[in-house]
Parts: structure tokens; sequence; C-alpha cells
């Protein structure tokens, strides 16, 4: 894209098309629903702001709706204060080959109180899903990265993240308490072992 920034206000869309990546540096300005649709992926990796630019959002001009494909946050800021909702087959996208901050600490939704909308989530969870190296299937190596930061206050478990499962594979989702009261939730993807059974 350009380098101007983005305005979205009422109702805005990013449609992006199966197996493509849409990456987006420059500034996010939302004031009212964002919608991502198709099936590839919405990279975000600028600063959002929100009505009249400024930084503090407003609760329901806040919205990222996504409807079809991933999202994935490449800056620790570029989803912070977004309300986030997730249609089936929908899913935040983590990269485990993520370096710098993002690979420490996600996304950090600081913001506001509620970064996800667990009503419109598919089973009241938000869906995360792995970017797996092409060589996983034959080695199913462990691996873990970041999915978000935030307070304590927010109430979030790891029962409230669901992670993508590929045959063959176990998942985890595990909390880290920071010294600044916020608390980083790490999700880990390895091979499932195998179970014996005797008759």
């Amino acid at each position: 894209m350009g380098t101007r920034g983005v305005y979205v206000s009422g109702q805005g869309q990013f449609e992006v098309d199966e197996g493509a990546v849409l990456t987006l540096h420059q500034q996010l300005t939302v004031n009212g629903t964002l919608h991502k649709a198709g099936a590839g992926t919405l990279a975000l990796g600028g600063p959002v702001a929100f009505n009249a630019n400024t930084a503090q959002p407003t609760t329901g001009k806040n919205l990222l709706a996504v409807h079809a494909g991933m999202v994935q946050a490449i800056a620790t800021n570029s989803l912070d204060g977004l309300t986030m909702s997730f249609d089936a087959g929908t899913s935040v996208r983590i990269d485990p080959a993520a370096t710098g901050a993002v690979a420490d600490c996600g996304f950090v939704a600081a913001k506001t109180a509620t970064p996800f909308d667990f009503a419109n989530c598919p089973n009241g969870k938000v869906p995360v899903s792995f970017a797996l190296p092409d060589d996983y299937e034959e080695h199913k190596h462990t691996l873990t990265a970041a999915i978000c930061t935030v307070p304590a206050s927010t109430g979030l478990t790891p029962a409230s993240f669901a992670v993508a499962q590929p045959s063959g594979t176990r998942t985890a989702v595990t909390a880290r308490a920071n010294a600044d009261g916020t608390v980083t939730y790490l999700a880990s993807i390895g091979a499932a072992g195998f179970t014996v059974l005797i008759r």
C-alpha cells in the first residue's frame, strides 16, 4: 500500500484473497467497524488511532470483525484498543519466527478492557492459528509464539483461547505474569506422541 494511513468511518472492509497477505504498516484510524473478508491474511504493523485521531478508543466505534481468513499483528501496537470478533473458521495468526517485541509479547491490548467480543467468537473463545514452517509436517518440533499481552484485570485465562490443532499435533496455551502487572498468553504446538493400547 502507499504511505498514507487508512481511516475507517462507520463501516469499512479489507478483502484479502486466499493465499494472499495484505500488509499495512501505516496508521489505522477506526471510528466504527473494520470488517475483514476473504480467506487471506490481513497483517497490521502500524499504530491504531480512533475517533478524531485520538489514542483512546470509543466503545462501539473500535471494532474489528473478522469474517474470513486471518488477522496478524506484526507490531505490538497494531491491534491495541480494538475489540475483535471472529466468525467460525477465522483466527488470530501467530508466527513462531517473529522477532523483537512481537516475539516476546505478541500484540498489546491495553487501551480497552474488552479486546475480544467473546459473544461473537466460536464457542466463546478466541481462535488462534500458527504460521508453520514448510518442513513442519516432517519434523513436528515444538514451537511457541506469543498471542497477546493484556492487563491482569482483563480477566482472560488460557481457556479464553482455542488453538487450531493440525493432525498429529498437540497444542497448549500458557500465561506468563509480567512485572508491570500485565499477563502474556503464549501458545505452543508439538507432536502429539502416541498411545499404546494393551488388550
